[in-house]
């Protein structure tokens, strides 16, 4: 990647990108094909997926935002153990949901 960009290479490569639009997603950061030249990611290339990998897609971007509510979820303290620890009910129904 830095060999990709530091000499303005335009490689194509996986990369994580915060997507707008592009595999009908927004506003999340995924795992997607793209291009790094000098400026750094130069472009997202929008793969026509079958209907199975968009199914697979959308599983994979709603478990990243199923984790993403978990670590939004509000905090509980353990008067036990003086640790915060996550309100797991509402985590675990959100990811219930996905599978």
């Amino acid at each position: 990647m830095v060999g990709a960009m530091s000499h303005n290479r335009n490689r194509l490569l996986p990369c994580v990108c915060i997507l707008d639009g592009e595999f009908g997603e927004k506003g999340i950061a995924m795992g997607v094909p793209c291009v790094l030249s000098e400026q750094g990611m130069s472009r997202i290339i929008d793969l026509e997926l079958t209907d199975d990998e968009m199914a697979m897609f959308r599983e994979s971007a709603g478990a990243v935002r199923a984790d993403i509510g978990l670590l939004q979820a509000p905090k509980a303290i353990d008067a036990r153990q003086g640790i915060p620890q996550r309100t797991l009910k509402n985590g675990y129904a959100a990811l219930q949901q996905f599978q």
